[in-house]
């Protein structure tokens, strides 16, 4: 029981002199009393309430058609599932394209280019 007091009583100064020195820091680097109090409830808010950004509502325009209107599009441009994305995407933009298709497919001579390729289909009804 006196060994926990003893630890109760060393936590007790640990935190008075930790909020002591907090307290003179705040002190020393500002003049006015104003700029204390604010400072003190701008740490407060930012550190225990957390960022007033973080619960502005926030409202974004949604149409749940519009992925299915622009679908055919995408495909058409990209490949089913981006196929076709993935691989340019995988080949850089800085003009050595081709170079790297070339070094690709000599690398991956043999290889199944995607393992969907060779699943079944599924069945979902």
């Amino acid at each position: 029981m006196d060994k926990l007091h003893t630890q109760l009583v060393n936590i007790e100064c640990s935190l008075f002199y930790f909020f002591q020195s907090i307290l003179l820091l705040v002190l020393c680097t500002h003049n006015s009393d104003a700029g204390v109090v604010s400072l003190i409830a701008t740490l407060i808010q930012d550190n225990v309430a957390g960022n007033p950004l973080i619960y502005k509502n926030q409202q974004w325009p949604f149409h749940p058609d519009e992925g299915t209107k622009r679908n055919p599009e995408f495909e058409a441009l990209h490949g089913h599932r981006s196929y076709n994305l993935v691989e340019r995407l995988g080949l850089g933009n800085d003009g050595h394209q081709a170079e790297r298709k070339y070094q690709q497919t000599i690398r991956d001579l043999g290889v199944p280019t995607s393992s969907y390729e060779h699943q079944p289909a599924l069945n979902f009804s």
